[in-house]
Order: structure tokens, then C-alpha cells, then sequence
């Protein structure tokens, strides 16, 4: 009985290879989604934005020699001017009456221009490699946001990916058992099988479509969650033209072990931040010296009784030029102390720079102990998977002849595909290894 659905059921595997069947056409690649991840995320909009404020504040810090010029003007009346008593005696012999007198006139003004040069800032020299350690380490900032969003899209596709393989599978799986249900039902119209044979392949169509929803709704998931690391729509994102054995073809099968070929940005950052505090401590030892500028000024002032600013001699000019040095005596060693901290803090960096060389060393020896490991289970995988066809493909032979009982050939059918997911799943852990070895080594070329 169920010998003769099974015969016709042949048909649909003979000449049918997963690879071909579940490779898929669409839109959009691996290297693709790296890209727009890179043009779309907002993350690496804001660390370029950070960047470009950097290079301002450099900008900034190269006008401090540039001269300050500035003008002001006043034009004042004065309601109520000052008195004064001047004694008498000022104005004749012994006796003269005191005198009160007024002095200034009621419109009094001002219009005048000031410049003061800087001549020598002892901190501008610090303060200007300092801005110029900032910018770099902002670039590197950006470095590591490319490398996380590269890697974040990377695992996003390949998880897109392995949930598009189980849809593919689960739907193949629904199809076979919605054909063996169906001729089942035809056979218990007929009387030969029983009611409880027709529920057992009921309740297998069943299970079939039920993973094959849950397959589905975990595609969606992952589309979506691709969509949102590469700064797209879903409905951009919706096929896929890779697929796991074409991308386990494109990846090289030995690795480079040696340490120079870790390329992290955090190791840099740190020693940018480690030459920020040294910068920082220089500038506060050279602030003790004096900071000297010239100054100068000019102003006209105005004195009238009547607001006739045209009048002829009612404007007196004055003007001065100067040089001056400014210098801390004293600061209750509030510079020592900020010295102290920066000394401190330096120290902090090289230990996190060398706890951090450490840590991506081990790092590099996962990866490659983990790309060594899944390229050994892809090989298993990958043979098991092969023998598991063939003896499908011998078992449903020898059940055409009578030698197979039909159980026997649904039993290595269903060890077909348990086996095809485990390869699968064991590329998609290659593939896993793989994008990890590339974030310790920078990501080269992106």
C-alpha cells in the first residue's frame, strides 16, 4: 500500500540536489548589504559628524594668533553732571569763598578701536597637536562603528540566509507529505489502509505545515532584522542572490595566524587617547610660563553743551599702545594636581592597551580555532550527506524491486534531510567563524 506512492514519489527526488534547488535569485548579496549598511546606518553618519567637529575645533585653535580687533562707541547725555567745591583759595587770596563748579558737558561720547595681538601662548603649540590626536582618534572611532556595522550586517544576512534554507526545506517537506496524504486518502476511499494509517499521514502533513509557518515567520524576523541593519526597507531585502555553499566557496580555507595581522581600531584609539593625556600633561607644564601680547587702542571722545557731533573742536582724540605678560604666581596647585591626574590616567591607557593586545590575541585564536573546527564538520557534513543520498536513492531502488520495505525508504528520506540541515548548519557556522576572523583582522578592503 504504501509501497505505491512511495514508487511514484521517486520521481520528484531522481536528479534533485539541494544546493541547485535552494539557491536563490534575487536583488541583493553579502557584499552589497555591507555596502548600504555603510551608506544607510545612522551610526556612522554621527561618528563622521564627530569627525568634521574635530577638524573645526583644530580649525579653531590655528586662528588663537590671529589678532583681536574690536571698536566701541557711546554716545551719552548726562541729565545731572558731577559737582565739586573747590576752596577759594583757588581762585584768589586768602578769604575767597569756596566755589562749587560742575564738571563735563551734558553730551559726552565715545568712539574708539582696540587690537590686541597675541605675541606668545605657550599652551598653543600643545593645544594644537592635541586637537590634531582628537581628529584621529575621532577617524579611528569611525573605523570601529564601520567594522561593527559591517559585521552586524554580515551575521544579519547569513542568519537571512540559513532561515531562507529552512523555509526551503520545510516547503519540500510539506509538498512530500502533502502527496503521501493525499494518496493515502485515495487508498482508504479503496480500503487499503486503515483509518489509522490515514491519520498518521494527516497528523505528518500537519507537522509539516507547521514548520513551515514557523520557518517562515523566522524568515520575516530575520528579513526585517536585516532591513534594519542595513538601513533599508524589507522590501528591498526580500531575496537574497547568495546563498551558504556559494559564499563557503568564496572563503579561504587556511587562515593567517600571525598576531601582525590583528587590525582592531580600539588598539590604536587607545594610543591615541594614551598621546592625548601626555599632550595634556605638556600643556599644563608649559602654562607656567608667561603669556605676552601687544595692545593698542584708539578713541575720540566728545564734549559738548549741544549734540552737534559736526561742531569743529569737540572731539579730542587719545590713544595708547602697550605689551603685556600674564603668568601665574601662584594657583593653590591646582596644576600639580592636574598633572598628577593625566600622569595617572596615562598609565590607565597603556594597561588597557595591553590588556586589550591580550584579549584580541585570544580573540585570533578562537576565530581560528573556530573556522578550523567548522571547516572539518562542513567536510563531515558534506560526506555524510552524500552517503545519506545514496542510500535514499539504493533503498528506493531495492523497494521497486520488493527487497526495501516502504518504512525503510522514508526512514533514509528523512535522514536526507536531517542531513542536508546539518551541513547546512555547519557552513553557516564556517560562515560564522569566518566574518569573526575578519572583524579581528579590520574587515581588509571595506
Amino acid at each position: 500500500m504504501l509501497k505505491s506512492f512511495i514508487i511514484s514519489f521517486l520521481t520528484i527526488w531522481i536528479g534533485f540536489q539541494f544546493p541547485n534547488y535552494l539557491s536563490a535569485q534575487s536583488a541583493i548579496s553579502l557584499s552589497s548589504a555591507q555596502q548600504l549598511a555603510l551608506q544607510n546606518k545612522e551610526e556612522l553618519k554621527i561618528s563622521k559628524y564627530q569627525t568634521d567637529i574635530a577638524k573645526t575645533e583644530k580649525e579653531k585653535i590655528n586662528t588663537n594668533y590671529f589678532p583681536t580687533i574690536s571698536s566701541e562707541v557711546d554716545f551719552r547725555y548726562n541729565s545731572q553732571l558731577q559737582s565739586n567745591v573747590l576752596p577759594g583759595i583757588a581762585f584768589g587770596p586768602q578769604g575767597t569763598p569756596d566755589r562749587r563748579i560742575t564738571l563735563g558737558t551734558p553730551y559726552q561720547s565715545w568712539a574708539g578701536v582696540s587690537l590686541s595681538q597675541p605675541i606668545f601662548k605657550p599652551e598653543f603649540s600643545s593645544d594644537k597637536a592635541l586637537a590634531k590626536e582628537q581628529i584621529t582618534w575621532q577617524v579611528l572611532q569611525e573605523k570601529k562603528t564601520s567594522s561593527e556595522i559591517i559585521e552586524s550586517a554580515s551575521l544579519s544576512y547569513l542568519q537571512s540566509l540559513w532561515e531562507n534554507e529552512k523555509v526551503k526545506i520545510a516547503n519540500f517537506n510539506l509538498n512530500r507529505t502533502l502527496a503521501i496524504y493525499q494518496t493515502a486518502q485515495s487508498q482508504y476511499a479503496q480500503g487499503i489502509i486503515t483509518e489509522n494509517q490515514l491519520n498518521k499521514y494527516k497528523l505528518d502533513q500537519i507537522q509539516a505545515k507547521a514548520e513551515v509557518d514557523k520557518c517562515t515567520r523566522n524568515l520575516m524576523l530575520a528579513l526585517s532584522d536585516l532591513s534594519w541593519k542595513t538601513g533599508t526597507t524589507i522590501q528591498q531585502i526580500n531575496q537574497l542572490t547568495d546563498s551558504l555553499p556559494a559564499l563557503l566557496a568564496q572563503t579561504p580555507i587556511e587562515l593567517s595566524q600571525g598576531f601582525e595581522t590583528i587590525n582592531r581600531p580600539e588598539l590604536a584609539m587607545e594610543k591615541s587617547t594614551l598621546a592625548q593625556q601626555l599632550l595634556k600633561t605638556r600643556k599644563i607644564k608649559k602654562s607656567y610660563l608667561p603669556t605676552v601680547s601687544l595692545y593698542a587702542q584708539y578713541t575720540a571722545q566728545y564734549l559738548n553743551q549741544n549734540a552737534n557731533y559736526f561742531e569743529k573742536a569737540t572731539w579730542f582724540p587719545y590713544n595708547y599702545i602697550g605689551i603685556k605678560a600674564n603668568f601665574t604666581i601662584w594657583d593653590g596647585g591646582i596644576k600639580q594636581k592636574n598633572i598628577n591626574t593625566y600622569q595617572l590616567q596615562s598609565e590607565i591607557s597603556r594597561l588597557k592597551y595591553n590588556s586589550l593586545e591580550k584579549e584580541y590575541q585570544q580573540d585570533l585564536r578562537t576565530a581560528i580555532t573556530k573556522h578550523k573546527n567548522a571547516k572539518q564538520e562542513v567536510d563531515i557534513q558534506k560526506s555524510n550527506r552524500q552517503l545519506s543520498e545514496d542510500i535514499w536513492k539504493t533503498t528506493s531502488l531495492q523497494l521497486s524491486s520488493g527487497i526495501a520495505l516502504p518504512q525503510e525508504t522514508l526512514t533514509a528520506y528523512y535522514s536526507v534531510l536531517q542531513q542536508q540541515q546539518l551541513y547546512l548548519n555547519a557552513i553557516y557556522d564556517y560562515l560564522n567563524a569566518w566574518i569573526a576572523y575578519q572583524k579581528i583582522t579590520g574587515f581588509a578592503g571595506k
